[in-house]
């Protein structure tokens, strides 16, 4: 364990918490994280990319979430132009301005029983998360044959994580509204009620199957979580269930049971999941020709 003492504030590495005179600020694991990486690096010029890629351990994140994670912990710390903590080095990245010293374990326990009620880890401050709309995945193959594909992974995810106990998911049919649409999911949560979004895209190249899904806080449009996955259309089904464990955990919600059920599917061979696919895909459609088009393509499958 290690207390890092900067002005007013005290960081514990062990219970992942920030006092500042005497009260805990309330941060996010992420937002947590990099300012324990700045701290540690304190002095240095500490790039985008060395954040990016030791915060969020490799997975996709899109560069403009940091911005954010900073702008909280300058408010949080009560940044002012007389007293910075962070600066920003342009085009770059950051660096970690105020003077830091490792301190005696023993002034934190001093700072702390005022407030020992309030001190807990950022890891344990992440809040519960009780509802989610997927959204229409995005076909970038510039190939609308690939449509049934962003659907039906969609799909999947919407029916994968209705099986979670007590979380919201909003139904299928509405979630389609969005299809294609520009929307800020900011405006989404308040329209639709909702806590947090995953939205994606798919694209092939060549033999590679490339997917990206990214969990979203709606109410400051922060990310969650996000990965890119580039792998062969064999894995299709090992991909969806990556996803949804991940956006599972990312929630909070006891997954318990919940691998076990998720990892049910109508076919692990490629060929017939493409054909199941397509059937649900033409059933959608709901017309004749689309509906005998799903028969035969459910045949296959």
């Amino acid at each position: 364990m290690k207390i890092y003492k900067f002005r007013n504030c005290l960081l514990n590495t062990a219970e992942r918490s920030v006092l500042k005179e005497n009260e805990c600020l309330d941060l996010t694991t992420r937002t947590f994280d990099v300012l324990q990486f700045l701290i540690e690096h304190a002095g240095e010029i500490v790039t985008k990319d060395e954040l990016l890629g030791t915060v969020w351990n490799g997975n996709f994140v899109e560069e403009s979430n940091l911005p954010v994670h900073i702008s909280k912990l300058r408010r949080s710390l009560g940044e002012t132009r007389e007293g910075r903590y962070i600066e920003t080095v342009q085009g770059v990245g950051y660096r970690f301005v105020a003077p830091v010293q490792i301190v005696d374990p023993r002034l934190w326990q001093i700072n702390v029983p005022a407030t020992r009620g309030s001190v807990r880890s950022a890891k344990m401050d992440r809040p519960s998360y009780e509802s989610i709309a997927v959204l229409p995945f995005d076909n970038q193959s510039n190939d609308p044959e690939l449509d049934y594909l962003a659907d039906g992974l969609t799909e999947s995810f919407i029916s994968k994580l209705s099986l979670i106990p007590d979380l919201r998911v909003i139904a299928r049919n509405t979630a389609f509204r969005y299809k294609g649409k520009d929307v800020a999911t900011k405006e989404l949560g308040e329209t639709l009620g909702i806590a947090t979004a995953l939205t994606g895209r798919i694209r092939i190249v060549g033999e590679e199957l490339i997917v990206s899904a990214e969990l979203v806080n709606v109410s400051d449009e922060t990310q969650l979580w996000g990965k890119r996955f580039h792998r062969r259309f064999e894995d299709l089904v090992r991909i969806q269930e990556e996803i949804s464990s991940a956006v599972a955990e990312k929630l909070r919600w006891n997954t318990t049971g919940f691998r076990d059920q998720i990892s049910y599917s109508v076919t692990r061979d490629p060929e017939s999941y493409k054909a199941y696919l397509k059937g649900e895909y033409l059933l959608g459609k709901r017309t004749v020709v689309s509906i005998k088009k799903a028969i035969a393509c459910f045949g296959k499958s």
